[in-house]
């Protein structure tokens, strides 16, 4: 304790370490100033608490206040100072200043442990928001390193993701993906808030808590603005142009004229060996002519244009033919004929000038082949339209016409059960299904549209219901409800329609149908973990700023 006589003759006691300053300035307070110079509001608050046994309530303000008034020049290296010390502090999440101390605890030179954390905390009173950077910068700079590195609950947990995948609805996509990766940063962040605690010289199961929830929302709160960031930037793109029904149609009638004006006759020879080939392939694979029959109409037109010189166009419709026997629904016909159609395809591929009697071989077969793929996309067209059409008259015979919804799925139900389904892409077929099945805020939707009055009992139940849960007021307002749901529920259907149909005019890819994500929206996506880690450190640092306990 440090005693001061007071002008009474009293005795005033201070902490020890109080400055001179704090100590004239709280006499000045007590007992008056020597002179007018008012005292500043801060040292005033300062010295009342140094005299109340709590000096470190109004310790900010006037380490504030000071540094407001030293000259610019020591201000610049202050803070500088102040800036570097605080950076260090997040970088080694507070050892830097327990190392320190113990060190010159140690060799009794050098301020203590306790001594260089105020030092720390009166940086941050003067540096404030700038200090508060510094120190969240230098605490993201080891995470990220370490994850980079492949070093973090992301990359050391593949078994847990994996076993997420595989048990969690949709696999990692959606809200189970999102909780399982919530999860493994909350692991992440309970380690850092914990390492943190201990290198503040805090309790370690409160650091480690606060980190556990500092990751959990900080991933939480990345993925929502890297998504939102992306959704934004993505309306800046522009869709891909899809070629309609008649440009394909055309394209088509094109590229067939292309390649009979290419003017490529093969030679006989070359069909020869092309049925051999065909024939040993398929001895191999057990094929009896009295159990494939589609298959050996392909054969026999095989020896038919075998017999003399054929036209591209002649190749192509003996691939039609195999074809044929590709979709058929006995199995062992369908892989004969899928192993003669691939045999055709590299028969044509590989046309070689001594297979060629006359024209440009290389110019017919890849317009016959662009020809080819046009037209499929034609028929997938006109089925789409067909199909349409047909749900329209089903809907239409049933009276109101008011079940268009259901009648659109069960035809597009019908393709994917029959052999035109065989034909579809993977893409293709992905599109079908969400036509048929549709998605889960649809389906919620028509559960709730079933209460739209389209009928008698329709009509009656929706007033009921409508009548328990709310009167009058019910009755009228669950009918409404019913038939908005019913609405929304419908438009959806046609829309996805519209998507496969666009898929199938791309040539079968959705991802045709789709802008390329443009830079933000790739920035936004690769560095989401490092977008979740930053607010994990902010929450570990600074709770205040997050409303943590």
């Amino acid at each position: 304790m440090i005693e001061v006589e007071a002008p009474d003759g009293t005795i005033v006691e201070f902490p020890d370490g109080t400055s001179i300053d704090v100590m004239r300035a709280a006499m000045q307070k007590r007992f008056g100033a020597p002179n007018n110079e008012p005292v500043p509001q801060a040292i005033q608050d300062y010295a009342s608490d140094v005299l109340s046994g709590d000096k470190g309530r109004a310790r900010p303000a006037i380490i504030r206040d000071q540094f407001e008034r030293m000259p610019a020049a020591q201000k610049a290296l202050v803070a500088a100072d102040d800036i570097a010390r605080l950076a260090a502090d997040g970088l080694s999440q507070g050892f830097v200043d327990n190392v320190g101390g113990k060190i010159s605890e140690a060799i009794g030179i050098g301020p203590t442990t306790d001594e260089r954390r105020q030092n720390t905390e009166d940086a941050r009173s003067r540096a404030e928001a700038a200090g508060t950077i510094a120190e969240i910068g230098g605490a993201v700079l080891p995470a990220a390193s370490l994850a980079k590195a492949g070093l973090s609950t992301m990359r050391l947990a593949p078994q847990a993701t994996a076993a997420a995948s595989a048990l969690l609805p949709g696999g990692l996509a959606g809200a189970g993906g999102l909780a399982a990766r919530s999860g493994l940063m909350a692991a992440e962040g309970a380690g850092w808030g914990a390492l943190n605690a201990l290198g503040h010289g805090e309790d370690v199961s409160d650091g480690a808590r606060t980190g556990a929830i500092a990751g959990a929302a900080g991933n939480v709160l990345g993925e929502g603005a890297s998504k939102a960031l992306g959704a934004i930037a993505g309306r800046f793109n522009k869709t891909p142009d899809v070629p309609s029904l008649d440009a394909l149609r055309a394209g088509a009638d094109d590229a067939y004229r292309a390649s009979e004006k290419a003017g490529v006759v093969v030679k006989p020879e070359a069909v020869q060996r092309l049925s051999s080939e065909i024939k040993g392939a398929l001895a191999e694979k057990g094929y009896l002519p009295r159990l494939q029959p589609k298959v050996a109409a392909v054969l026999d037109e095989l020896d038919k244009v075998a017999e003399g010189n054929v036209t591209l166009k002649g190749v192509d419709v003996l691939r039609r033919v195999a074809n044929a026997a590709k979709t058929d629904v006995d199995p062992s016909t369908k892989m004969l004929g899928g192993d003669i159609v691939a045999k055709i395809d590299g028969f044509l591929d590989n046309l070689n000038l001594n297979d060629v009697l006359t024209g440009n071989r290389t110019e017919g077969v890849k317009a016959l082949q662009e020809g080819r793929k046009l037209w499929s996309q034609v028929r997938k067209s006109e089925m789409i339209d067909e199909a349409m059409e047909k749900a329209a008259l089903q809907a239409a015979s049933s009276g109101s016409g008011a079940n268009v919804d259901n009648a659109i799925r069960q035809q597009f139900k019908s393709i994917l059960n029959s052999k035109k389904g065989r034909n579809l892409t993977a893409d293709e077929r992905a599109a079908m299904m969400e036509v048929v099945k549709g998605g889960s805020m649809q389906n919620l939707l028509r559960l709730f549209g079933k209460l739209a009055p389209t009928g008698v009992v329709s009509t009656g139940l929706s007033t009921g219901i409508g009548s328990l849960l709310g009167g009058a007021i019910g009755a009228a307002a669950v009918p409404v409800a019913g038939m908005a749901a019913k609405t929304a529920a419908d438009a959806i259907t046609p829309r996805n329609v519209d998507q496969l149909s666009r898929i199938v005019r791309s040539g079968g890819s959705a991802a045709a149908t789709q802008a390329a994500p443009n830079a933000v929206q790739r920035l936004a996506s690769s560095e989401r973990e490092a977008l979740s880690r930053l607010l994990t450190q902010i929450g570990i640092r600074v709770p205040d700023m997050l409303a943590l306990p």
